[in-house]
């Protein structure tokens, strides 16, 4: 497969495009955010961002809602950005829950009954600590307790199935939910901008490659990778990608010549483009 190769970042990017079909999703999409997704890129008329997959399987490791939004208008293809998922400077992270309207633990605990979980309470520890240490699907959290809400098996899988449930019952029951990375959930908790942090457990990169394989993905939101470089801007019309008269050969063949003739910047991490902060590098194209 012919690619545009990125040189000189701190991993190895090539951007290329592949049949949508043979794309795989280890998380299963938001229907509202897909819907949004769509209109913004019919109202576009370009796909402005390729989604990141392990070069290997085509599992996609960041833009699981563009592919399925790209579907949704009509995409044969897809623009990738291709990396070698087993370099270790690709980590996996977490989605954290944070709980408004909640001032405390104990006001879940009657929802928690409800849905006949196995819980226990402790004082309030680090998070980490307690996923070390025990098989436990989440941790609800405030600043002085935890609930320790077991699993049903060794399966962190099966674990995302059970915040799920419990992300679904909490908003039936009034509660509004966010997500946060880690270290933001924490820090909100702590300053007490928020009262409740539900702690999810860590997957791994065979459980996710796994998910995608084998089409069983894991709930929404269930990952987070922290990949050290990205392209941005490719801003590839949605022409070349829903064209059914044209092979994939000469669609990629377009967008190699599309990308050549575009000037290339590099960003460094903690750049600001377009009101987000960017903790990663970025190749911007312009």
């Amino acid at each position: 497969m012919n690619s545009y190769k990125i040189v000189g970042g701190k991993i190895s990017l090539e951007i290329a495009v592949v049949d949508i079909g043979k794309i795989r999703l280890h998380e299963e999409t938001v229907p509202n955010l897909v819907e949004r997704l769509a209109d913004e890129m019919r109202r576009d008329g370009v796909l402005k961002n390729p989604i990141i997959v392990d070069k290997k399987s085509l599992v996609v490791l960041d833009g699981m809602h563009r592919v399925a939004a790209a579907k949704k208008i009509g995409c044969r293809r897809m623009p990738v950005c291709l990396v070698d998922y087993d370099d270790r400077s690709i980590t996996v992270g977490a989605w954290y829950r944070t709980v408004k309207n909640a001032k405390s633990t104990k006001q879940l605990i009657p929802l928690l009954n409800k849905m006949k979980l196995k819980f226990e309470e402790r004082e309030s520890a680090p998070m980490e600590n307690v996923f070390e240490k025990d098989f436990i699907a989440a941790l609800l959290i405030d600043r002085k307790r935890m609930l320790l809400i077991h699993g049903v098996e060794a399966d962190v899988r099966k674990s995302y199935e059970i915040i799920a449930a419990i992300e679904s019952e909490a908003e039936r029951s009034g509660f509004q939910i966010d997500y946060e990375t880690e270290s933001d959930a924490k820090n909100k908790l702590e300053k007490g901008e928020v009262d409740v942090v539900i702690a999810t457990p860590p997957a791994h990169k065979e459980h996710i490659l796994r998910a995608g394989v084998s089409l069983n993905p894991f709930p929404h939101k269930a990952t987070r990778h922290r990949i050290p470089s990205r392209p941005l801007d490719i801003n590839i019309p949605l022409t070349i990608l829903t064209n059914r008269d044209t092979t994939l050969e000469q669609a990629n063949n377009v967008v190699l010549q599309f990308l050549g003739s575009r000037k290339l910047s590099r960003m460094p991490a903690g750049s600001l483009i377009e009101n987000r902060r960017y903790e990663e590098e970025v190749f911007l194209f312009e």
